[in-house]
């Protein structure tokens, strides 16, 4: 094992790579960076550019950037010179590392002296062991390329065999119903004994609200802790209101509880199923659940009057109040 990786047990590894977690990552590693004494931080566009940049302020060396796709051939962004150069090639996360082989070669055939860091990888598919880096068993989805795991670009990444641009990424919205769409009616309400059926029709017949995010229709799925039950007169209501073009998810009773928690856990599954990249809800505890559960996207709590986005992660470092 080279002097830089490190083993993460598969019981402990992490599914998200927030800027948070990279940056710690990085901190990890920064002394023995500074002890190589590079010249140039060389990240690999675009995925690579975030940690590169991290680690070009953290051990306070130049950066620049080299382009390269499972299809493109190497070729470097800044008019540089990398011959007799010690090299930090930066990549964020190695798959099969095609790409990271790739580059490496490119940049060593220009006479430059190469070392290569990641922040994950995985040692069991890699054909590429990086010198710096943690290796996972677990697929990993870094924060800053949360567009490129939407049904959109997906597709656009399929239909061009991988030679894809920033053009070709596309966020893909999700948004919470009632608080959004419409007024939402206080849980206490259906549980008033007798009254259920007549919350209902007056729900029914709701129209939407004046500030809902203005957004393409096309491109929503709604993610409702609705029952599935609701599902039908739910739709109804949407294709009475003009939202036909958006999908719609509800809530199965027999997988999620009832609940603020239950709840959360079903969109944030669902937001991570559908690889939706901003999500928007209206109750602000759901909000903070649904963005600590699914880290790597982009939550808005839809208040009525506040508009937030919501970053949650766990307190790793002792505090006192």
């Amino acid at each position: 094992m080279k002097e830089g990786v490190q083993r993460i047990p598969s019981s402990n590894a992490m599914k998200h790579v927030t800027y948070e977690r990279a940056f710690n990552v990085i901190k990890s590693f920064e002394q023995k960076l500074v002890e190589r004494r590079y010249d140039l931080v060389l990240g690999i566009a675009r995925s690579g550019v975030i940690p590169a940049v991290m680690i070009s302020q953290t051990i306070d060396v130049t950066v620049a950037f080299i382009q390269c796709g499972r299809t493109q051939e190497p070729r470097f962004m800044d008019n540089i010179d990398v011959k007799g150069k010690k090299i930090l090639l930066v990549d964020d996360i190695i798959g099969l590392g095609l790409t990271m082989r790739k580059v490496y070669d490119f940049v060593r055939n220009h006479g430059a002296d190469v070392s290569t860091c990641c922040l994950y990888y995985d040692e069991e598919t890699t054909q590429f062991t990086p010198d710096f880096g943690y290796s996972t068993e677990h697929f990993m989805h870094a924060q800053w390329d949360r567009k490129d795991v939407t049904p959109r670009s997906r597709q656009a990444l399929s239909d061009k065999n991988g030679r894809c641009t920033t053009s070709d990424t596309f966020e893909c919205f999700g948004t919470d119903l009632d608080g959004v769409f419409l007024d939402d009616i206080n849980r206490k309400a259906y549980r008033l004994e007798g009254r259920i059926q007549q919350i209902l029709h007056y729900r029914d017949h709701l129209k939407p609200m004046d500030n809902i995010p203005v957004i393409n229709h096309s491109d929503v799925h709604i993610i409702t802790a609705r029952p599935m039950m609701d599902f039908d007169r739910t739709r109804r209501w949407l294709d009475a209101n003009g939202f036909t073009d958006v999908q719609l998810s509800c809530r199965d009773p027999a997988n999620y509880g009832n609940g603020h928690e239950e709840s959360a856990r079903f969109k944030a599954e669902q937001i991570l199923k559908t690889g939706i990249s901003k999500y928007f809800e209206s109750d602000l505890l759901q909000a903070v659940l649904i963005a600590k559960k699914a880290p790597c996207t982009d939550i808005y709590w839809w208040g009525k009057k506040d508009r937030l986005r919501i970053y949650a992660n766990d307190v790793t470092a002792p505090f006192t109040i």
